[in-house]
């Protein structure tokens, strides 16, 4: 197995969508992607059981590595079937009769990966990493982590922790009232004329809006400049292209947010052109009616702080859940300006192409 297996098997998969129109139903769901994708990952006919009944008569859809300390359940739904939260309950409970640690949830198109030994919370905040076959790197990178090399071999766990960390340090370092920020500023404090330094300093640092350093007065003598380093003739550099704000940017990554000319910012992920335009609304007084949902979402996009969040981003006594992929982000920002008639067609992104 490698990775492109996986993204080969993900190409024919959309490929015969395209042609032949998505599953119908659960079982074609299973056949047509899910075990392809199984088999992708490195899983053979023997390490992949259907339907086997564990000690209470239960039973999840598929066991991998049966009888194995490595044991996982995946339970399937059909590829038009949303996820439900109610499903997550019937799939964990096949890991905690048995002791084993990890769960996924999919219909195909989503797939959901949930840690049984995540204690003390519901059995919805036992997820621990999700993707959308929308965005195929992600996608790409979710089943590599589920595959039988990293399973047998516990780097999934290692992929867990690098997945969860980056996500808690994304938001953390962003805002200037987080424990992570405040003690990094009482750090940076202690250091010769550093005293003045702020959270908010801080916070916009790791945000990538620092404050610009200043320039050396004239009196002062320049630092001799570096000689130049030759670059190799293969080296390349990516494009960039400005866009407008879409719900889709699939394959691409942020580098600025421009509102209009001259009113320009540094970014670098696509929660953090979230956060800026909702910083925004907040800011000029035009947050909807909170706490808002995105249509039937059980859960709150935007809410007071302190409201039950996987990963909220603070704006002063709001804050906004940030736990969706980049596409959804874009869309739920989008639909909470459409709500206020905030127009945001004048937005533009400049953007990493692939």
């Amino acid at each position: 197995m490698n990775r492109q297996d996986i993204q080969r098997e993900l190409a024919e998969i959309k490929e015969e969508n395209a042609t032949l129109g998505a599953p119908e139903n659960e079982s074609n769901t299973c056949d047509h992607v899910i075990l392809p994708l199984l088999k992708s990952m490195g899983y053979s006919r023997r390490d992949i059981c259907s339907r086997s009944p564990d000690a209470a008569g239960k039973f999840p859809d598929y066991t991998l590595l049966p009888e194995s300390a490595h044991t996982w359940f995946l339970e399937a739904k059909s590829w038009k079937e949303r996820l439900h939260p109610r499903d997550v309950d019937q799939a964990i409970n096949y890991a905690h009769r048995q002791g084993k640690r990890w769960v996924v949830l999919t219909n195909g198109r989503e797939w959901r990966l949930y840690d049984d030994q995540i204690p003390n919370v519901s059995n919805e905040d036992r997820l621990v990493a999700e993707a959308s076959i929308k965005d195929e790197s992600e996608f790409t990178d979710l089943l590599e982590a589920l595959s039988k090399a990293n399973v047998l071999s516990g780097a999934i766990e290692r992929s867990v922790v690098a997945t969860q960390l980056r996500s808690v340090l994304e938001g953390q370092l962003t805002q200037k009232d987080s424990e992570v920020v405040k003690a990094v500023t009482r750090a940076v404090q202690k250091m010769p004329g550093m005293q003045s330094v702020k959270s908010s300093d801080i916070a916009a640092y790791f945000g990538q809006r620092a404050l610009a350093p200043i320039k050396q007065t004239k009196d002062r003598e320049p630092a001799e400049a570096p000689e130049p380093k030759l670059v190799e003739a293969t080296t390349q550099i990516r494009p960039t292209k400005v866009v407008g704000l879409t719900a889709t940017h699939r394959g691409t990554k942020p580098v600025r947010l421009i509102f209009s000319p001259g009113d320009e910012l540094e970014v670098t992920t696509w929660k953090a052109v979230a956060r800026e335009i909702i910083s925004r609304l907040v800011n000029a007084g035009s947050p909807p009616p909170i706490p808002y949902r995105i249509g039937r979402s059980k859960g709150f996009f935007l809410a007071e702080e302190g409201s039950t969040m996987r990963e909220p981003m603070k704006f002063g006594e709001l804050a906004m859940e940030s736990h969706f992929s980049a596409d959804d982000l874009m869309r739920n920002t989008i639909a909470v300006c459409d709500s206020v008639q905030f127009d945001w067609s004048a937005i533009r992104i400049e953007v990493v192409q692939p």
